[in-house]
């Protein structure tokens, strides 16, 4: 179980691997609560490592029997990265999608820009990491 993020510490990481299966996207929310403490980005951040989480499982080798996923957290006073690596998978690397409003697939990564402060994307098809930059409220 991880630690929560207290203000006094300048740099936290946290780092493990899952199984790959849908039921640990749950687990990865919740352990995002613990972590942040209930911050006011909490939510947010569980949101867009649901998203990275469910990409992999939908997109990459992770998804498959007996694959997994790494979930790595680092945060600082006012910053938290979220990043998820995959088993790897198409040549493509994820990209945004625009989507229609009638579209009921397709929009994580854009709803992960649009709430993330920065994303991307670095490796290739044996494996990719997808981060998230995300900003935090000073703890009090």
């Amino acid at each position: 179980m991880p630690q929560t993020l207290t203000s006094a510490q300048r740099i936290r990481r946290w780092c493990r691997s899952f199984p790959g299966t849908s039921r640990q996207v749950g687990v990865v929310r919740r352990l995002i609560a613990t972590y942040l403490d209930n911050r006011p980005e909490a939510e947010t951040a569980q949101f867009i490592a649901s998203e990275l989480v469910t990409n992999a499982l939908r997109h990459t080798r992770s998804g498959q029997a007996d694959g997994t996923f790494r979930l790595t957290l680092d945060a600082c006073d006012n910053l938290l990265a979220i990043a998820v690596t995959d088993q790897g998978g198409p040549p493509d690397p994820p990209r945004v999608c625009h989507v229609t409003p009638e579209d009921t697939r397709g929009r994580g990564l854009y709803l992960v820009e649009d709430m993330s402060t920065l994303w991307g994307v670095y490796g290739d098809q044996h494996s990719r990491t997808v981060w998230a930059l995300l900003h935090l409220t000073p703890a009090v």
